[in-house]
């Protein structure tokens, strides 16, 4: 890219992200992302993605989405666009199924497309829920005493003799 080129698109983005726009760009990307266009045919009539906004308002991306990520409450507006995009693309998902036409493959792919796209931005509401079955459980004496008695029963074993392992208070002991 020729640097007269790249100078005018760094200079939109400086404008745009400026403190006094801000608050109107930051509305423009989550309308941009969560609204349908109308008059416009499928599928161009769709919410649009983070690219394609940078693309059309011929600014770089990536700084864009590092402008987002910089600041939490930025970036929250951000998560919440792409969150609101994913609750609209389950909805579709009723539309395919009901459709007159026979199922297709192709059919199958936008759904399950969809779904993973809602369970990734969307994931306490459409992510995978995963139950997990403990197996049963022994509890182990894994105290020191425990130990020290276990250790000290097993080395009694087998020499014919006993070792009295009991704790004993501090207040039978008369040298204390």
């Amino acid at each position: 890219m020729s640097r007269p080129i790249s100078t005018d698109r760094m200079a939109r983005f400086l404008e745009m992200t400026s403190p006094d726009s801000e608050v109107e760009t930051l509305e423009e990307i989550f309308q941009r992302m969560t609204t349908k266009i109308d008059g416009v045919s499928p599928p161009h009539d769709r919410p649009e993605g983070l690219p394609q906004i940078c693309a059309s308002w011929n600014v770089p991306y990536g700084r864009v989405l590092t402008w987002l990520m910089a600041d939490a409450k930025r970036y929250a507006v951000y998560e919440r666009a792409l969150e609101v995009a994913a609750h609209a693309l389950i909805a579709e998902t009723v539309e395919i199924a009901d459709s007159e036409s026979p199922a297709t493959q192709r059919d199958r792919l936008r759904v399950d497309t969809r779904f993973r796209i809602a369970e990734s931005h969307a994931r306490e509401k459409y992510g995978k829920r995963l139950q997990m079955e403990a197996p049963p459980v022994a509890l182990i004496d894994a105290g020191l005493v425990g130990t020290a008695v276990a250790l000290l029963q097993k080395f009694s074993q087998g020499r014919g003799r006993e070792i009295d392992v009991t704790p004993q208070s501090d207040e039978d002991d008369p040298g204390i």
